[in-house]
């Protein structure tokens, strides 16, 4: 049982996006109360500077710490490098990764936390999304089989040689339309998902990775995210290595939060092509990771 003094820290991964990162952290600072509160910035080596932006505007708030990572370690390690400073530095009993383009607006935050950890003893606690138009986040929910991962890996590899010829190719100015097959795809996978679905608690399902509150049940068995990926596929990881564990996790519509989506992605590309071949590229080395984890 965790009483209302239990400590949080939030984990903000920041990645070029300095103007995103800092609203997410105000909207931390100034919404959540919670009487022990850290927020820990961790810095993925951004190429354009901006995390001395950050560490410049909150040097003089106690309650902020920024850590600075000598390269891009992407989602996973980036994320576990300040996992392990909000445990073994700070000592929180609780840890909230969530993405910098993500706003928290409820006061009562962490007090729902806690009254969720102390009703379910669930490792991993995951809020309600909403997007900018106050629309439900859609996500995967369920595990599919290995032999469904195995034709998406070769979906995404023949999507990924169509891309890298579309890149080419309009590098000597010829442009080819077409739409995002993974915002299809994704879209598709969720469409049976409807309001009552996301405002009602569920049980053992993947979690969206944009905000994911680690309790003191995951810190007695794991440690973090799996660092074998660079971006993509850890909530489905995550959650096989949850499972593997003997622990389980709670989506539940009591907590909430605005996701912005993509604000540190968008700012690694001049052209639509790049970030499909980036975005293709690493989900297919994700798959093949979760693949593994599977068998």
């Amino acid at each position: 049982m965790m009483a209302a003094e239990s400590s949080i820290s939030f984990v903000v991964l920041h990645y070029n996006a300095f103007q995103e990162t800092i609203d997410c952290i105000n909207s931390i600072l100034n919404n959540v109360k919670a009487e022990h509160l850290n927020v820990v910035v961790v810095d993925n080596c951004s190429p354009n500077g901006s995390g001395e932006i950050i560490k410049e505007t909150f040097k003089n708030v106690e309650k902020v710490y920024y850590i600075g990572l000598n390269e891009n370690a992407g989602f996973a390690k980036g994320n576990n490098a300040g996992i392990e400073y909000a445990k073994d530095v700070l000592k929180s009993d609780f840890v909230c990764c969530i993405n910098n383009d993500t706003i928290v607006e409820q006061s009562d935050f962490f007090e729902q936390i806690v009254r969720i950890f102390n009703e379910t003893n669930a490792a991993v606690i995951g809020p309600k999304v909403f997007l900018k138009d106050k629309s439900y986040q859609r996500f995967f929910t369920k595990l599919e089989s290995v032999s469904y991962y195995k034709k998406q890996l070769n979906s995404f590899r023949k999507r990924l040689i169509k891309h890298r010829i579309k890149l080419l190719l309009s590098k000597v100015g010829i442009r080819i339309n077409g739409s995002s097959d993974i915002k299809k795809a994704n879209v598709a996978a969720a469409n049976d998902q409807d309001r009552s679905f996301f405002e009602t608690e569920h049980k053992d399902v993947i979690l969206h990775g944009c905000c994911l509150i680690f309790t003191p049940s995951f810190f007695d068995r794991l440690r973090g995210f799996s660092p074998e990926t660079f971006l993509y596929r850890e909530e489905e990881i995550l959650f096989i290595d949850i499972v593997h564990a003997g622990l389980h996790n709670i989506y539940s519509p009591d907590i909430y939060i605005l996701h912005l989506e993509d604000a540190a992605t968008n700012t690694l590309f001049d052209s639509d092509y790049k970030k499909k071949v980036f975005v293709t590229k690493n989900i297919v080395r994700s798959t093949k990771v979760l693949i593994k984890h599977m068998q």
